[in-house]
C-alpha cells in the first residue's frame, strides 16, 4: 500500500494523510510489532517514499483490538414499572436469547434499561432512537402488546437486535361507571354524552360544553348549578333572581342573551340588591364596605362620606401678615408717616387686658377670617410662659412687660418682639402707648386681588364690628402692606371700569353730534368696545401684564383714539347718502379708506422709538400704542365696514333730526307763494306716476305742463320763480322736468329710460348722480 502511494509524488500536495490497519490477537511478539509500527514514520525508507522534501509525522497512536472489538451483544436487560419496581422477564435474560415478553403492572407507562456486554461497543438504541434507559407510555392492555427493540453495534460494525413484547395487565375501576365503561389502561370511568363524574352519574347536559355555560356541573347534586336568571337541566331557561332587600324582579325574554335583574329599593344595589351604597360613594377618598354601607377612609380624609379634607396650609413666610395695633388710632393728615396715639389707652386696667384676650379669641373663631393658629401674638407667648391665662393686676402690669423684654437675658424676646409694644421713654421705660399684635391668614401673598377681595372686605366688616363693641380707648387699627395693595387695585381696577364707561358714553354722544344718526353712533361704539376688550385680553391675559397705572391711563384714553378711526368710516358712510348699504360704505371707504390707513400707519410708527426704553412706562405705553392702533386699524376695515354693509342705516333710519327737518321744511312751505301747487286733487296725488312736463330751457317761467298719463287731466304749471333761474346745463339726452307733486325738479333720459330725482353729474358718465 505505501509503495503505490509513490504514484502521488508526481501530483503537488500540501497533506496526505496513510492510515494502516491491522488486527492482532495473542501474538508473542505483540510489543516489538507495535513498537515498530510507533517508528515507521521516522524510518528512513518509508520518508524516502514521498520524497527528501516531505516531512512525516504520526497522528495516533496504533490500537491492538480484542474479541470484544466484534462483539454486540448485551449485558443486561430490565424492565420497571412507574413506581421503579423491576418487571419479570420471559424467559430470563441470556445475552445469546434475542426475544423477550414481560408484563407491565402498576401504570401503562414503563422504562427499559440495556447495557452492551463490550466496553468497545456503540450505546445500545431502543426504539425511537433513544438511549437507554428510555420510557414508554402503552396505549393497550393485555393481550395487546408493544414491541421495543434493542440494538447494539460492535465496534466492526456488526448488529445484534433483542426484541421486547411489552404488555399492560390493565388497572380495574375504583367505582362502578354506572353510565358509562371502565378504561382499564388509566383506571377511570369514561362516561357517556351528558354524563360527568368519577362515576359518570352526574347529569350536565349542554351544547359544547356542560351546562351549556351558564352555570357549573355538580358532582354533588349530580345535575347543573345554574347561574343567576338560568334554570332547567341545560340551564338555558331564564327565570327571576332572588331580590334581597324587597327588591323587585325586572323579567326579560327566554332568550339566553336578554336580561333580567332585580330593581333594588333606595340604598341598596348590586344584581341581587344584596349590597349596600355608602354616603356619596365615599366621595373617591375611601373604599366602601358594601355589606354594611359604611366608609374606610383614606388616610387624612374623615367623615360619614370621606368628604372632610385633611387642611393643607400655607407656607407661613408666604401667608399675608396683619397687624393690630392698639394705642394708635390714626395717622396725622399733615404728615401720614406720624402717628396719633389715642388718649385713652391705659393697658393697666383689668377691662382693656381682658378685651385684648378676648378679641383674639374671636379673630381664631371665626374660620372666615383663616387665621393661622401656628403663629402667636407676642402676649399670648407672654402669658404661656407665665403660665396664666390672663394678665397680672395693674402694679404689676408694667413691670411683667419690662421682665420680658428684659436685655441681654430675653435677647430673643427682644429680637422677636421687640417692635410690639411702644413706650414713652424707650427702652420698655417711661407708659406703655401701644401694642401691636401681628398674626397670620392662610391666603398667599401672591394672590391677585380679585381673588382676596373677598376676604379683605370680610377683615374689614370683622374690625368695624369688633370696634363697635370696645371699651374706652382700646379700638384697634388693622394695617397690612397686602391689605394696602389689594385696595389700591381694587380702586384702579373700579376707577378703570368707569372711566372707561364715561370715555364710551362721551364716545357715544360725540359720535352722534358727528352723524346726527343713533344707528351709526352705536355701531361705530360698539366697534370701538370690541376694540378695548381685545387690547385688554391681549394686555392682561397674552402678555400676562398686572392691571397697574400705566394699564388704567391707556385703557381709558385708548377709547378716544380707537373710536377716531371707526369715527371717520361711519362719517364717510353719512354723507355717502341716496345708495345702498354695500355702494354707501364702499364710497366711504374709496373716500376716506386710505386716510383712515395713513393716519394708523404714521401713529403706529412714531411709538416705534418708545421701543428701546429702558423706562417700563414708556416701554408699556408703546406697546400700548401700537397695540390699539393696529387693532383699531384692523376693526374698522374687517369688521366694522362688513358691519355697514350689513346694517348700516339708509335714508332717514336713525336720524333722529330727521322729523324736525321735517317739521322746519313744512312750515317754510306753508309760507312759500308755491303753497297754492298743494292744493293739488287727490286723486291726482295718489297717482302711481308723477305728473311731470319738459322745461324750456330758453324761457323756463313759461313751460307749459301738459300730462304725461293718459288720464292726466290738467296740465301743471312750471314755479313761477323758485329753483328756475340759474339752470344748470343738462349732459347730452336729459331732459329736465317739473313734478308738481313733489314740487321740484325731475331728470328723465329718455334713451337709456333713466329717471333721477338728483342733477347728473357733468363731470362722471351720464350714469352717476350727485346730491
Amino acid at each position: 500500500r505505501l509503495a503505490a502511494q509513490r504514484s502521488l509524488q508526481t501530483t503537488p500536495t500540501t497533506n496526505l494523510q496513510v492510515r494502516l490497519s491491522t488486527l492482532g490477537e495473542s501474538d508473542p511478539n505483540l510489543n516489538t510489532y507495535i513498537t515498530n509500527l510507533n517508528g515507521l514514520a521516522a524510518s528512513t525508507s518509508f520518508a524516502s517514499l514521498f520524497g527528501d522534501s516531505s516531512t512525516v509525522s504520526q497522528t495516533s497512536q496504533p490500537t491492538i483490538a480484542s474479541k470484544n472489538f466484534v462483539d454486540s451483544a448485551l449485558s443486561a436487560l430490565y424492565v420497571t414499572n412507574r413506581l421503579g419496581s423491576s418487571m419479570t422477564l420471559l424467559p430470563a435474560f441470556d445475552p445469546e436469547i434475542l426475544a423477550y415478553q414481560v408484563n407491565v403492572s402498576s401504570a401503562a407507562t414503563t422504562m427499559v434499561y440495556a447495557t452492551a456486554r463490550s466496553t468497545m461497543a456503540y450505546p445500545p438504541t431502543l426504539t425511537g432512537g433513544s438511549e437507554s434507559p428510555a420510557e414508554y407510555t402503552l396505549t393497550a392492555v393485555w393481550p395487546d402488546y408493544k414491541v421495543i427493540s434493542v440494538e447494539v453495534v460492535a465496534m466492526d460494525m456488526s448488529t445484534t437486535t433483542y426484541n421486547l413484547q411489552v404488555s399492560f395487565e390493565g388497572v380495574d375501576c375504583a367505582t362502578s361507571c354506572h353510565n358509562g365503561t371502565c378504561d382499564r389502561l388509566t383506571g377511570s370511568c369514561e362516561c357517556d354524552a351528558d354524563y360527568y363524574g368519577s362515576s359518570c352519574l352526574a347529569y350536565c347536559p349542554g351544547t359544547d360544553e356542560p351546562c351549556s355555560g351558564y352555570g357549573s356541573c355538580s358532582v354533588t347534586e349530580n345535575s347543573c348549578v345554574c347561574d343567576d336568571t338560568f334554570a332547567g337541566d341545560d340551564c338555558t331557561a331564564r327565570t327571576c333572581p332572588t331580590c334581597s332587600n324587597n327588591g323587585t324582579c325586572v323579567e326579560g325574554t327566554q332568550s339566553v342573551n336578554s336580561t333580567w335583574g332585580c330593581s333594588c329599593q333606595d340604598g341598596f344595589y348590586g344584581e341581587t340588591c344584596d349590597k349596600l351604597l355608602c354616603p356619596s360613594n365615599c366621595s373617591n377618598a375611601g373604599t366602601c364596605n358594601f355589606y354594611t354601607g359604611v366608609c374606610s377612609c383614606f388616610p387624612g380624609y374623615d367623615g360619614d362620606d370621606c368628604s372632610e379634607e385633611p387642611e393643607t396650609l400655607i407656607s407661613i413666610s408666604s401667608c399675608i401678615q396683619l397687624h393690630l395695633v392698639w394705642g394708635i388710632k390714626g395717622y396725622s393728615e399733615a404728615n401720614h408717616s406720624e402717628p396719633v396715639f389715642e388718649p385713652d389707652f391705659n393697658m393697666t386696667r383689668n377691662e382693656s387686658q381682658n378685651w385684648l384676650i378676648q378679641v383674639h379669641k374671636e379673630l381664631r373663631a371665626n374660620s372666615a377670617l383663616r387665621v393661622r393658629s401656628d403663629q402667636d401674638a407676642f402676649f399670648e407667648v407672654f402669658l404661656a410662659e407665665k403660665g396664666s391665662s390672663s394678665f397680672p393686676n395693674s402694679d404689676e402690669f408694667i413691670g411683667w412687660i419690662q421682665e420680658f423684654f428684659d436685655y441681654p437675658a430675653q435677647k430673643n424676646h427682644v429680637s422677636s418682639y421687640g417692635g410690639d409694644v411702644g413706650f414713652t421713654t424707650g427702652a420698655y421705660e417711661g407708659d406703655l402707648i401701644y401694642i401691636r399684635s401681628r398674626i397670620r391668614i392662610d391666603l398667599s401673598q401672591s394672590l391677585a386681588a380679585a381673588e382676596l377681595e373677598d376676604d379683605y372686605e370680610a377683615w374689614k366688616a370683622a374690625i368695624e364690628e369688633i370696634n363697635t363693641r370696645a371699651p374706652t380707648g382700646m379700638k384697634m387699627l388693622m394695617a397690612s402692606e397686602n391689605w394696602s395693595m389689594v385696595d389700591l387695585e381694587l380702586g384702579i381696577m373700579r376707577s378703570t371700569i368707569l372711566a372707561m364707561s364715561l370715555a364710551i358714553s362721551v364716545s357715544l354722544a360725540s359720535v352722534f353730534v358727528f352723524t346726527g344718526n343713533i344707528i351709526l353712533a352705536l355701531l361705530t361704539i360698539f366697534s370701538t368696545a370690541l376694540v378695548i376688550c381685545l387690547l385688554s385680553g391681549f394686555l392682561l391675559s397674552w402678555l400676562g401684564w398686572e392691571l397697574g397705572a400705566v394699564q388704567a391711563i391707556g385703557l381709558t384714553t385708548f377709547v378716544g383714539m380707537g373710536v377716531d378711526y371707526a369715527l371717520h368710516l361711519s362719517h364717510g358712510f353719512h354723507v355717502a347718502e341716496n345708495m345702498e348699504r354695500d355702494r354707501k360704505t364702499i364710497t366711504a371707504l374709496e373716500r376716506i379708506g386710505g386716510a383712515i390707513f395713513l393716519a394708523g400707519l404714521t401713529t403706529a410708527g412714531s411709538m416705534v422709538f418708545l421701543f428701546p426704553c429702558k423706562i417700563v412706562f414708556f416701554y408699556q405705553l408703546g406697546v400700548m400704542l401700537i397695540s390699539n392702533t393696529i387693532i383699531s386699524v384692523f376693526y374698522s376695515f374687517f369688521f366694522l365696514a362688513p358691519l355697514l354693509m350689513v346694517l348700516g342705516p339708509t335714508g332717514h333710519w336713525g336720524d333722529v333730526l330727521y322729523p324736525f327737518k321735517m317739521l322746519l321744511a313744512k312750515v317754510s312751505k306753508a309760507d312759500s307763494p308755491a303753497s297754492n301747487r298743494e292744493e293739488a286733487s287727490e286723486e291726482s296725488i295718489k297717482s302711481p306716476t308723477a305728473r311731470v312736463a319738459p322745461i324750456d330751457e330758453e324761457n323756463p317761467q313759461s313751460a307749459a305742463s301738459p300730462a304725461v298719463q293718459e288720464n292726466s287731466s290738467a296740465a301743471t304749471p312750471a314755479p313761477a320763480s323758485d329753483g328756475v333761474a340759474g339752470l344748470l346745463p343738462l349732459p347730452a339726452g336729459w331732459v329736465r322736468l317739473w313734478d308738481d307733486q313733489l314740487s321740484c325738479f325731475v331728470y328723465r333720459n329718455e334713451a337709456k329710460g333713466l329717471v333721477s330725482a338728483t342733477h347728473p353729474s357733468q363731470q362722471d358718465d351720464d350714469t352717476s348722480f350727485h346730491v
